[in-house]
């Protein structure tokens, strides 16, 4: 027996078909997004048991941000940090201003904590500084 679909029903599909697995492709206007995308870079990245992904970027500042004369600039460190889930609680957070931080290691692993250390400064003055990330956000430790 064959069963005829209602012209109504044909018409409905007919128009909401063609949408499904269309490709979109869309300029991303917001200048914020933009800068990142183009200027950050990954220094380093971490996944654990709670955190599905904690990535550490950093994206230069305005040059002759650093004070020098000869125009360097400084640089802010951005945390983002995701747990594991269908829908993640997800977070951004910015540390700034640092001189030439570099990434030196993760520590101090915690259930739903962990540490990590850059270095920072000219070449003859470096210092160090730890940070404690957890979701709801990040303390210098």
């Amino acid at each position: 027996m064959k069963t005829k679909l209602p012209l109504s029903i044909l018409l409905s599909l007919a128009t909401i078909l063609p949408t499904f697995g269309q490709i979109k492709i869309e300029k991303v206007t917001n200048t914020a997004i933009v800068k990142f995308a183009n200027e950050s870079h990954l220094i380093a990245e971490k996944r654990n048991d709670f955190f599905s992904s904690i990535r550490i970027y950093t994206l230069g500042n305005l040059p002759g941000s650093a004070g020098y004369p000869n125009g360097e600039i400084s640089e802010n460190i951005y945390v983002a940090v995701s747990e594991w889930g269908e829908s993640p609680l997800q977070n951004l957070f910015c540390i700034s201003d640092f001189y030439g931080p570099k990434f030196l290691k993760w520590d101090n692993e915690k259930e739903k904590t962990i540490d990590f250390i850059i270095y920072y400064g000219p070449a003859d003055k470096l210092k160090t500084q730890r940070f404690e990330v957890a979701m709801e956000g990040i303390q210098l430790k």
